[in-house]
Formats: C-alpha cells, structure tokens, sequence
C-alpha cells in the first residue's frame, strides 16, 4: 500500500486514503487478444497464459484490497504499440485478480507512457477507491403527473 502523498500527487483529497501499486508485464497487444478457432471468436492462447499469471500477481500485490468504485493510473514504458492498446487487458486483470470488483466501475484512467522505463518492468499500475457517482436523475413520466 502507498498513500495517496506518496504517489503522484495527483488525486484529490476526497478520492483516496490509500493507493494500490501493481507492477504486471505488459499484456499481448489488444490485436492478439483474440483469434478466430473453430468459426467462433475466442481468447487467444497467449491472452488466456496472460491473464492467468497476471490475476495471480494481482491477488498477490493486491493484498486482498477491492475498490467497488475506482481510479487507476497506469504507466507503461515506451513501446512501438499505441499506449491505449493495454487498458482493457490491465482492468481485466485487476478484476479477475481481485483488486477491483468490477472494471467497468472505472471511474478516472490515467494513462502514461514513461520513456526510462523498460519494457521488462512492466506497466507499473496504481488503483485507489473513489466515491460511487452521483445517482441519474428519474425522467419523470408524463402520465403519472
């Protein structure tokens, strides 16, 4: 765990006490997520060896913390693949290892690349709770005045 001073400075009073730090190697690109087998679309082979050592780390580094609302910073070492190709396979790890409850409870995405990083370091990855948005406001209907 990391508080919130010690990360980037950048999360605002009212989001986070405390600060999840993850350090996962950087997925298959998004482009080799998934393969046609057997007429059907499926999750590559690579994906699916992917995914399953990346939810172990997660669990690991996690320690057992779940944030049901979230934000996540992620900083990926420079790489020739486009930064954004990553996101959707980190948040599925963050879920499948437990870290969050639900990736689409994602709230605030910090995305940066980091050009004194290595590609062997991996995304370094940072996830902390955030208040649950405020509620839609109810169409009224007009018949019922």
């Amino acid at each position: 765990m990391v508080s919130a001073s010690e990360g980037e400075g950048r999360l605002s009073a009212c989001e986070a006490v405390s600060v999840i730090q993850i350090t996962l190697p950087l997925p298959p690109s998004a482009n080799r997520m998934w393969r046609m087998m057997r007429g059907q679309m499926r999750k590559s082979p690579e994906y699916r060896a992917w995914m399953a050592d990346a939810a172990v780390l997660v669990a690991v580094q996690a320690g057992g913390d779940q944030a049901q609302w979230f934000g996540c910073s992620i900083v990926l070492p420079a790489t020739r693949r486009d930064p954004d190709n990553s996101v959707k396979a980190i948040c599925d790890a963050l879920e499948a290892g437990g870290a969050v409850q639900n990736d689409r409870m994602l709230r605030r995405l910090e995305l940066s690349v980091d050009d004194t990083r290595a590609e062997a370091d991996g995304a370094l990855i940072r996830v902390w709770a955030t208040d649950a948005p405020a509620p839609k406001p109810r169409k009224r209907n007009p018949r019922n005045g």
